[in-house]
């Protein structure tokens, strides 16, 4: 998804999150993996209106000259605290950017930033807009910045599409919202729910999907949006934790509706429930199929 602007974007606004030092991540114990820069390439290439500060670079064949700001970054705590200080941007400035320069009244999209350590603001493609408006977002964003010890931001704007009104459960969701496909290297599964941890945002996935470092995507291959950083590994509970900063308390019920969470509770022994995912659909426990996931 992208909610009028909504504070996400497609390909332009993948967060990585994890406990992992910079070319395939935590399996081979880098920062930022070769495969996240390429996936990212096109924002940084092709569909880059204007960037401002130390971004990754890249040559005509869409491969990495410059890795920007990353290029200072040598332990996972040093990429942790750039990323904490991002979200920390993303929260104290996303309220200005929306309320002067939203969709419709205005030319952005989406807002946020990636696992490149950039500043990610998606722009309407096909509408010209001026460098007035360009400086002005960067302002709000550099002032902030600035009072949050990053005196030299990476900001990048980048031509974003109208958003889809209707997507399904195996579409690319921004916000990520439960119940939509997400995968890792052993195939799709499913998105859980939103949820908080330690203070930080992210969404809880299957356990089976993989152990702690393993790369999420969603839907697919080509949108990683972060690494799970605690996992069951696929026995009790089954479940995965992914630290990611744009996600949604909202579940899929169908391509049309998506309820919003209101509130949780404990489970009691006999208590009906219903399974809802990729591929099983909705299967109810005595056999019959629905699409509601409670």
């Amino acid at each position: 998804m992208k909610k009028w602007i909504i504070f996400s974007g497609l390909l332009c606004l993948l967060l990585l999150i994890g406990s992992v030092s910079a070319e395939t991540i935590s399996i081979s114990g880098v920062i930022v993996d070769d495969q996240t820069y390429a996936s990212m390439a096109p924002c940084y290439t092709d569909k880059l209106i204007k960037s401002y500060g130390p971004v990754p670079v890249y040559d005509n064949d869409q491969k990495v000259v410059s890795k920007g700001i990353m290029a200072g970054i040598t332990s996972f705590s040093e990429r942790d605290a750039l990323y904490k200080k991002l979200h920390n941007l993303y929260e104290t400035t996303k309220d200005a950017v929306n309320k002067q320069y939203s969709y419709p009244d205005g030319p952005v999209l989406a807002y946020g930033y990636d696992a490149l350590g950039s500043v990610a603001v998606g722009l309407i493609e096909n509408r010209t807009v001026d460098q007035k408006t360009l400086d002005g977002i960067y302002s709000i964003v550099s002032t902030e910045a600035k009072k949050q010890g990053v005196d030299n931001v990476p900001v990048i704007f980048y031509k974003e599409q109208i958003a889809q009104l209707n997507l399904g459960r195996g579409d690319t969701w921004r916000p990520i919202i439960g119940g939509v496909q997400d995968s890792s290297y052993i195939g799709s599964v499913t998105t859980g729910f939103a949820a908080t941890r330690g203070g930080q945002s992210g969404f809880v996935t299957t356990g089976h999907a993989g152990g702690v470092g393993t790369t999420i995507y969603q839907p697919g291959s080509s949108y990683p949006v972060g690494t799970i950083t605690v996992s069951s590994g696929g026995v009790s509970s089954d479940s995965a934790w992914v630290q990611y900063s744009n996600v949604a308390w909202q579940i899929f019920e169908s391509s049309a509706s998506q309820p919003w969470i209101y509130g949780t509770t404990d489970p009691y022994v006999g208590l009906g429930v219903t399974m809802s995912g990729i591929t099983s659909g909705g299967h109810y426990r005595d056999g019959s199929k629905g699409d509601l996931t409670l």
